[in-house]
């Protein structure tokens, strides 16, 4: 008897882990702090973007992301138009936030010897590492 209880302990644990990975749960995940709304580096963006729905500052976290993906792509955007900009970043769909936010948090969850970088450089990074432009540095 004691052998079918921890294999379904086993089971339990593992059904958990698989749980825990697919809601984007990280190791390293921590609650949004006031700092992080500062976006000093790109392990703050990687705080607001990627925030659990049961943090006590979710909602606030997903605006200022949602806010700050949006400044930098209608920035980078009209830097385009204006020639100011060369295109670095090739989608082939139309960019959501939603996506981005998805792309950005997938990126720093596996690069984070890259948070002390600045947010907007993690943020085209993060974006060249999916929809790069052919002849674009890919890093």
């Amino acid at each position: 008897m004691m052998r079918l209880r921890s294999g379904r302990r086993t089971v339990l644990g593992a059904l958990i882990a698989v749980v825990w990975m697919a809601t984007g749960a990280s190791a390293d995940a921590r609650s949004v702090e006031p700092d992080d709304f500062r976006f000093d580096d790109a392990g703050a963006l990687y705080h607001l973007c990627g925030a659990s729905a049961d943090d006590e500052l979710f909602e606030e976290a997903r605006h200022a992301c949602y806010g700050f993906l949006y400044g930098v792509g209608l920035f980078y955007k009209e830097a385009l138009n204006a020639g100011r900009a060369r295109k670095v970043v090739c989608p082939k769909e139309e960019l959501t936030r939603e996506t981005m936010r998805e792309q950005y948090v997938t990126w720093a969850g596996a690069n984070p010897d890259r948070m002390d970088l600045s947010p907007v450089d993690a943020l085209f990074l993060a974006a060249q590492a999916r929809w790069p432009c052919t002849g674009s540095p890919h890093p």
